[in-house]
């Protein structure tokens, strides 16, 4: 759990310390200085919000344990990063992909309870027109996953439950990118 914290603060961060000039809009000390023909042109700040997106596994190997640390995991990541977050809901298919802002928003839409596969998952997140800066993905990992990392964005694996394992890929071997993180029973 803290390292979780940690790893979704750092994410975060780099993108919360993305302040920088931004020349569209005047600063509001312009009016100091004055406009016009040799006066210099003071750029707005501008700040970024942090988009994160929290994946939960709802295929049938996870369990009502599973589900409940998947939900205590949820209800942390949305305790650090403060405000609402992209919430997908996926077995072998994607079943909810909505924004929340509180696990009760979350119960509802923990839909599924067949089989296993992530590729539609990730697929659902490069289709978007704002990609997250982080995924977070909550699961045992007995599933396919892509072979290659998706760009844009950082993923990491939250790993929970007895069987817990590391995804195989599209050729069938572990994958080796994200960070992964594995909770104790």
């Amino acid at each position: 759990q803290d390292k979780l914290a940690r790893l979704t603060r750092n994410a975060v961060a780099e993108v919360e310390g993305n302040t920088d000039y931004w020349y569209q809009r005047c600063s509001r000390q312009q009016g100091a200085l004055g406009f016009g023909r040799g006066v210099p042109v003071l750029p707005a700040m501008f700040s970024p919000k942090p988009r994160v997106a929290v994946g939960i596994d709802t295929s049938g190997s996870m369990g009502t344990r599973e589900l409940e640390k998947a939900l205590i995991e949820t209800q942390g990541v949305l305790r650090a990063v403060g405000s609402e977050v992209q919430f997908v809901a996926c077995d072998a298919a994607v079943r909810e992909n909505q924004r929340v802002r509180s696990v009760k928003d979350v119960l509802p839409l923990l839909k599924g309870g067949g089989g296993t596969s992530f590729i539609p998952v990730f697929e659902a997140l490069n289709a978007e027109k704002q990609k997250p800066n982080v995924f977070i993905f909550i699961t045992d990992g007995g599933g396919r996953a892509p072979s290659v990392a998706p760009k844009g964005y950082k993923t990491i694996w939250v790993l929970c439950g007895a069987h817990r394992q590391r995804p195989f890929g599209e050729d069938y071997s572990r994958i080796t990118w994200g960070d992964f993180i594995e909770i104790d029973d």
